[in-house]
């Protein structure tokens, strides 16, 4: 049933996208930095870092969306 959703504020939509985004940039940085530097095939850690970076933003975007939603109700 729709009408007991609760739809976020311009503030709280700003605040969830700054979150996503700060959170995602510091996860990537993490998940290269540790692929570059444990995996010695150039070719075999850039796809792993984006493989990973994939399922990591798949994963964060969910679980932000989920607790940001969960907060404005």
């Amino acid at each position: 049933d729709w009408s007991n959703l609760m739809m976020q504020t311009r503030m709280q939509s700003l605040a969830e996208t700054v979150t996503n985004t700060v959170v995602g940039g510091m996860g990537a940085w993490v998940i290269v930095y540790l692929s570059m530097t444990l995996i010695p095939s150039p070719k075999l850690a850039a796809t792993v870092s984006v493989v990973t970076c994939a399922v990591w933003s798949l994963g964060r975007g969910y679980a932000v969306r989920r607790w940001f939603n969960r907060s404005a109700a």
